[in-house]
């Protein structure tokens, strides 16, 4: 969640998205797609798969990311939660033509069931990125691993517009070109977010908002309190965030705020938690 806003700068803001997992034991796991309205902070819920229409890949799923264009979704779910030897881990692709499913070779070598944020559409939108033993690597569309996308271990990475990868190494933020030398932006980063220009990163760092310029600088905290999960959004001017309750395992509140005016808003009541956990958002880009 982790986020691209790829659309032709500045875009439109369209919905916030990102999938929601039931479990309330075995046989009622379920993935949904959620959109939430950045204005009105209505929630529209989909069902992508559930164990009760076999064949069933729904014990753990990974967050939704949406393509460059804004015109399609893709979920990572699986049929084990630590994807064991005889586990499916299946892709599907959501769009207005219709859902695209495919088996994906290879499962056992995923790590995105400890990072959710780990699914990334690349900026060509022909491709995503898919962190695998702790590094991304290229997912075909038809399922198929592509080779690794940068060198070395590079965790929660997440794609510019021009290309550039802002990732985790070590606990720190860096910055790269496919091909070139990392800089390091930020330490003690987690969670970065590219601005739809590239000029900047959200990241998080022990539970407050920051944003660094991409080229290097002076880190600068947004104040806005408790903040995980930052997204850009598509017009440059907010930055959706989440706050985790720490009453209710898995309780999610959606919270914007505005660059310009600096302030907050909080989008959404309490969504519910325990049996139902929400993934990190993406926002979705629309063009002009």
């Amino acid at each position: 969640m982790a986020a691209p806003a790829h659309a032709t700068f500045p875009g439109r803001n369209g919905s916030l998205v990102f999938s929601a997992h039931f479990d309330h034991g075995p046989g009622t796991h379920a993935v949904y797609l959620d959109r939430l309205s950045p204005r009105s902070g209505e929630e529209h819920r989909r069902l992508v798969c559930s164990d009760a229409n076999p064949p069933a890949h729904c014990a753990f799923a990974s967050a939704a990311t949406v393509a460059p264009d804004g015109r399609r979704v893709a979920i990572l779910s699986a049929s084990g939660f630590a994807v064991p030897m005889d586990a499916v881990l299946r892709l599907t692709t959501i769009s207005g033509d219709g859902d695209q499913v495919v088996d994906v070779a290879d499962p056992f070598a995923f790590s995105w069931f400890t990072d959710k944020r780990a699914l990334r559409w690349l900026p060509d939108g022909r491709a995503l990125s898919v962190e695998v033993s702790g590094a991304p690597v290229s997912l075909g569309l038809d399922g198929v691993l592509d080779g690794a996308l940068l060198p070395g271990r590079a965790v929660s990475a997440d794609w510019a517009i021009d290309g550039r990868a802002a990732f985790i190494r070590g606990g720190d933020l860096y910055v790269t070109r496919r091909g070139g030398s990392a800089r390091r932006v930020a330490r003690r980063a987690a969670e970065p977010s590219w601005s739809p220009h590239g000029r900047w990163v959200a990241f998080t760092r022990a539970s407050k908002l920051f944003v660094v310029p991409s080229g290097g600088g002076k880190a600068r905290q947004l104040r806005v309190g408790t903040a995980a999960e930052p997204v850009w959004s598509p017009d440059g001017r907010s930055i959706a965030f989440v706050r985790r309750s720490s009453k209710i395992p898995g309780a999610t509140t959606f919270y914007l705020y505005n660059r310009e005016k600096r302030r907050t808003r909080r989008l959404t009541r309490e969504l519910a938690g325990e049996s139902l956990v929400f993934s990190p958002a993406e926002w979705q880009p629309l063009p002009r």
